[in-house]
C-alpha cells in the first residue's frame, strides 16, 4: 500500500507542476534579462550611497563638457575617450559626454594625481580621500538635474590596471548611476573591491535605460520601473 500510494502522488503532482510551467510560459511578457536590468536599476539609479537625498532618478539633462586636469598620461586619456563614446552610443535622450579644452568652458572636472593634489582644488573632499583611491562629486538643481560634478583618480596609490577601472567606475556613476551592489560580480558597480576594465552587458543596460527619452528625473522606484516596462513593451513589440 505504500508503495502504490507514493506513486498516487507523483501522478497527482506532476500535472499541477506542469500547467505551473506551461502558464508561467504564456503570461511572461518580459525576457530574464528585463526583468533584472528593473531590479537593478532601482539598486543602482535612486540616491546615493551618502547624504540623506531622496531615493529618485538624477541625469544630466545638458551636455556633460569634462575638462581633465591633473596628470593624465596617453594611456588614461585613450581610456577615457574609450568610455565616452561608449556612453554616448548608449544614449539616446540628447545626451552627450565631451571633452573640452578649457576649463572655463566645463562643468565636470577630471582629475588625475594624488588625493593631496585633488583636494587642492576641491578642500571640502579632504575627510574621504586618505581611504578612497577614486570619488566622484555631483551637483544637481532643484528639478534633479546635474548641472556640475568633479571626480578624481589617485594614480599614486593605484596601478595602472586599477587606474582604468575607477576611472570608468566614477565616470559612470556620475552619470546618476551613483550607487553600489553585490548582485553582479563583474558590474562595474559591484560593491566589493574589484579591477573590472569592461562594462557588464547589465551595465549598458542601465545606462541605456537612464539616458532614454522616455526615463525622467524626479521618479521613485515604482515610476522607474513603470518607465522601463513601457520601453520594454515598445521595444518588445518592434
Amino acid at each position: 500500500m505504500i508503495r502504490k500510494y507514493r506513486h498516487l502522488w507523483v501522478l497527482l503532482l506532476l500535472p499541477a507542476f506542469v500547467a505551473c510551467s506551461d502558464d508561467d510560459v504564456v503570461s511572461r511578457e518580459f525576457t530574464p534579462f528585463q526583468e533584472e536590468a528593473m531590479v537593478y536599476f532601482n539598486e543602482i539609479a535612486l540616491g546615493f550611497e551618502f547624504g540623506q537625498f531622496p531615493e529618485i532618478t538624477r541625469k544630466w539633462k545638458v551636455p556633460m563638457r569634462v575638462f581633465i586636469g591633473g596628470r593624465p598620461d596617453s594611456r588614461l586619456l585613450q581610456e577615457f575617450a574609450d568610455i565616452k563614446d561608449e556612453i554616448n552610443s548608449l544614449a539616446t535622450d540628447g545626451f552627450e559626454m565631451i571633452e573640452v579644452q578649457d576649463s572655463l568652458e566645463a562643468n565636470y572636472y577630471l582629475f588625475f594625481g594624488s588625493g593631496t593634489e585633488y583636494v587642492k582644488h576641491f578642500p571640502y573632499q579632504s575627510e574621504y580621500v586618505p581611504f578612497n583611491w577614486g570619488l566622484f562629486y555631483l551637483v544637481f538643481n532643484q528639478r534633479a538635474e546635474f548641472i556640475g560634478g568633479h571626480m578624481y583618480v589617485d594614480i599614486d596609490r593605484a596601478n595602472n590596471t586599477e587606474q582604468l577601472h575607477l576611472l570608468r567606475e566614477e565616470l559612470t556613476q556620475s552619470l546618476g548611476l551613483a550607487k553600489d551592489s553585490k548582485r553582479y560580480p563583474t558590474s562595474i558597480f559591484q560593491q566589493d573591491w574589484t579591477t573590472t576594465t569592461n562594462y557588464a552587458e547589465i551595465d549598458r543596460e542601465l545606462i541605456r535605460l537612464l539616458y532614454n527619452p522616455n526615463m525622467v528625473v524626479g521618479v521613485s522606484a515604482a515610476g522607474s520601473t513603470a518607465i522601463i516596462k513601457n520601453i520594454y513593451r515598445e521595444e518588445n513589440a518592434d
